[in-house]
């Protein structure tokens, strides 16, 4: 069998690890940039209506743009590292060990 040489699992499983470390990066980039932008168009919105009395209509809306995408995309970046290392409420709510009376 002298065909091309096949690529074995290993290679794809890990190009794959590879390909969602980078959409993890990307969510968690995301997410904070929409947690940045929240901070600062609030007050904005705040000046602008009591102080300069001159309201704006889109930092309202926009903040809840923002809100939803931080909620859902810090979600699922969020998911990733529990899922790695999950959380047991039953072994911390056992004070007995094994083998002990």
């Amino acid at each position: 069998m002298n065909g091309p040489p096949q690529r074995p699992f290993f290679c794809m499983k890990q190009s794959y690890q590879k390909v969602m470390e980078w959409l993890y990066l990307a969510c968690i980039v995301l997410s904070g940039t929409a947690l940045v932008v929240i901070t600062l168009i609030i007050p904005l919105g705040v000046f602008m209506r009591y102080a300069m009395n001159n309201p704006l209509s889109w930092p309202e809306p926009a903040s809840v743009v923002m809100m939803v995408m931080f909620s859902f995309i810090g979600g699922a970046a969020v998911y990733r590292p529990t899922r790695r290392s999950p959380w047991r409420p039953s072994s911390r709510l056992s004070t007995r060990r094994p083998g002990r009376q």
